[in-house]
């Protein structure tokens, strides 16, 4: 279990750092600004550091049986 924590990690880590040094060809490529190539590095962070927040509670809510009277 803590292997795969740890790979999971480390794939997050390199997924959002990889894109950060080819923005500029991945711009040019697609004909795109630098902006919105760092913006798409900046929303996958976001996502990754938001999203527990969103879903932990919904997972949690889901989840459970509530007792009935």
């Amino acid at each position: 279990m803590t292997k795969l924590a740890g790979i999971l990690v480390l794939n997050t880590t390199f997924a959002s750092s990889t894109p950060a040094g080819a923005i500029g060809p991945i711009s040019e490529e697609f004909g795109l600004s630098e902006i919105v190539g760092t913006l798409m590095i900046l929303l996958y962070v976001m996502g990754y550091m938001f999203g527990p927040l969103l879903w932990g509670p919904v997972s949690i809510s889901q989840n459970y049986d509530y007792p009935t009277c």
